[in-house]
């Protein structure tokens, strides 16, 4: 905006153009207005002047926690619901891991993190792998069945990071997408207990 700081004739009262919108801020005194004849009645308006509405732009921030979208608690509801998906299951083991899996060009993507269970169903035997996250998604639903092939691995680490191990299979998280390979890293004093129970699951 521009400042005028003398009079000028292109200027209206009060700093509005005729079209009704400002284009400027006009600091010269305004006219003033002749004083009423004496006995006439003055009417003076003490309604308050409205404040201008402000508009916050809220801004768009990005989620970086695996894949995960929304991370907001659940409702208590919500939480027996997920709860009760569980009720015909036995938790064999729980680890934490970070899963990651291979599209086209055959390069690892990390797609999940947390604590995932290894799970057999009470009455078929069946065994599973589940991984949620805070919010209840299920990012990992994977079925162990004979024959699968798990092969695990210890990884190189940095000096000073924790040792860390991985195990590497296909399996199917996507029907749509069918067999995919995956791999799974965990810490290195989980990698031996957590492979045991995938060869035991897959015989």
């Amino acid at each position: 905006p521009t400042f005028s700081f003398g009079s000028s004739s292109s200027n209206l009262s009060g700093g509005a153009s005729a079209s009704g919108i400002s284009s400027g801020f006009n600091f010269a005194p305004a006219p003033m207005a002749a004083a009423p004849a004496p006995g006439t009645n003055v009417k003076i308006s003490l309604s308050p002047v409205p404040a201008p509405s402000l508009t916050v732009a809220k801004a768009a921030t990005s989620n970086n926690n695996d894949g995960d979208e929304d991370d907001e608690p659940l409702p208590p509801e919500e939480k027996t619901e997920l709860a009760s998906a569980d009720d015909d299951w036995d938790s064999l083991l729980t680890v934490k891991v970070r899963a990651y899996n291979y599209r086209n060009d055959n390069l690892p993507r990390k797609f999940a993190g947390g604590a995932l269970k290894v799970q057999q169903h009470k009455e078929s035997k069946k065994r599973r792998m589940v991984l949620r996250d805070g919010a209840g998604k299920v990012w990992i639903n994977i079925g162990i069945f004979r024959g699968m092939n798990f092969t695990k691995k210890q990884q190189a680490s940095k000096t000073g990071s924790r040792p860390a191990g991985n195990i590497t299979f296909v399996g199917i998280n996507d029907k749509d997408r069918g067999g995919e390979m995956f791999t799974l890293v965990c810490a290195m004093e989980d990698l031996d207990g957590f492979h045991k129970i995938l060869e035991e699951s897959s015989t």
